[in-house]
């Protein structure tokens, strides 16, 4: 994975859990599973959007910063939104995913 759980906590404005808090609520890794899960998803997204391995844009062990935030911005997205429809109105990731991911995208395929 490209982005952590500490990253996306940060994110979403998650103070991280402590193993005490827990063992204490098994709910609480179960959020933990939920938000890993999301990010290997919103990871896939990205890479099918602009068509190629996430690994091509990897510099310094470092993912490119827009694709990172791309990456964010969905879980953020997905994490609010976890219901196909949302019944008070309709909603899309924002432009900015677009306008982050665009230069990345491989034309050619």
């Amino acid at each position: 994975m490209y982005i952590t759980l500490d990253e996306c906590l940060h994110q979403l404005q998650i103070d991280p859990f402590t193993d005490e808090e827990k063992e204490s609520d098994p709910t609480l890794q179960q959020d933990e599973d939920y938000i890993t899960a999301l990010i290997e998803v919103c990871e896939t997204v990205v890479e099918n959007d602009i068509n190629c391995s996430l690994a091509d844009y990897v510099v310094d062990e470092k993912l490119a910063p827009p694709l990172r935030h791309s990456i964010l911005l969905m879980v953020r997205h997905m994490y609010d939104h976890r219901s196909p429809v949302d019944h008070q109105t309709a909603k899309q990731v924002s432009l900015s995913y677009d306008h982050l991911i665009r230069p990345y995208r491989n034309y050619e395929l």
